[in-house]
């Protein structure tokens, strides 16, 4: 066991951005030494089954990488909990795709600004919602269970995004 950490909701989803050289300051303000290591994102959701609520969570963590460390400690780095539910996740670069319970797919981008509390964080680009039309966006047979990139060739500019839905 490396670390461990108590998340506010039960976790569905852990992804590991496969990135290289990720660089953080792990003093608040983003100021200070920076350390190399990984990110990686954490999402969950919860379904208030008495008034079909539903309540989610979405942290971004960090990891040092250094061999002189017999156990690193993991940083939350950042925690949204104005999130429906995440019920899967997939980075591609430092880009992240986000399946949520509200029938939408989120679109976040990791970023080094001073607008966050470490100088690092995941800032919402889009909500892609993939209801039909006359459809209620809160309708439980909504949701976005999975998503995933779809394979590309190298020299495409664009990139896209499979998903699939409990409603099929």
């Amino acid at each position: 066991l490396m670390d461990q950490f108590e998340t506010p909701r039960t976790p569905d989803t852990v992804e590991t951005c496969v990135e290289q050289g990720i660089k953080v300051s792990l003093k608040r303000g983003g100021e200070g030494e920076e350390t190399e290591g990984k990110v990686f994102v954490c999402g969950s959701y919860e379904l208030e089954a008495e008034t079909q609520s539903r309540f989610g969570w979405l942290g971004l963590f960090f990891v040092p990488v250094d061999p002189l460390l017999s156990r690193p400690t993991m940083t939350l780095l950042q925690s949204q909990t104005d999130v429906s539910g995440t019920l899967d996740s997939r980075w591609n670069g430092k880009d992240l795709i986000t399946a949520q319970a509200n029938g939408s797919v989120g679109l976040y981008r990791l970023e080094n600004s001073e607008d966050f509390e470490y100088g690092i964080g995941l800032r919402q680009k889009t909500e892609i919602f993939l209801t039909e039309e006359g459809t209620e966006r809160d309708d439980l047979c909504n949701l976005v269970l999975a998503v995933d990139w779809a394979p590309s060739s190298p020299d495409s500019v664009s990139r896209k995004i499979v998903a699939t839905q409990r409603n099929g």
